[in-house]
């Protein structure tokens, strides 16, 4: 898979999605079994592909930024607008930093943007990648922070 497709359009890390890293790992069942979700409805290969999980089906950012050819949130003249802003003040935790993430992704590029992502999603001491809410490392049991 393309890592490009790890860098959603608003900001978040796709290789930290719990859905995205049991797609990778071949894990979808289980997770299909703790949801009670289809696995065809979780599938996802992350935010740019064509093939993602019913949680990011119909994003109004993803559809915004690809209706003004821009790569992200970060490009537009609008940014940061009432739609980030929201999006980043939501219910959802893992959605808090996403401007200051966007802001990153334009200091230092993409490349090295995924590569600081994947070290900070990554545990300390094997380097299993973890999602957002683990709070423990599911290869080694190291504590790691998450959220």
């Amino acid at each position: 898979m393309n890592d490009y497709n790890k860098i959603a359009y608003c900001g978040l890390f796709c290789g930290a999605c719990k859905t995205y890293l049991c797609t990778i790992n071949n894990k979808l069942k289980e997770l299909s079994e703790e949801t009670k979700i289809p696995t065809e409805l979780l599938y996802c290969e992350g935010c740019r592909s064509d093939n993602t999980s019913l949680y990011c089906r119909n994003c109004a950012i993803k559809k915004c930024c690809i209706k003004k050819g821009i790569f992200s949130c970060n490009e537009c003249k609008e940014f940061p607008c009432s739609v980030l802003n929201a999006f980043e003040s939501d219910k959802h935790p893992h959605h808090k930093g996403v401007i200051r993430s966007l802001l990153e992704l334009n200091e230092i590029g993409k490349d090295k943007w995924i590569e600081h992502q994947k070290d900070r999603w990554s545990c300390n001491y094997c380097n299993e990648p973890y999602s957002w809410y683990e709070n423990r490392c599911k290869k080694c049991g190291n504590n790691i922070d998450g959220l």
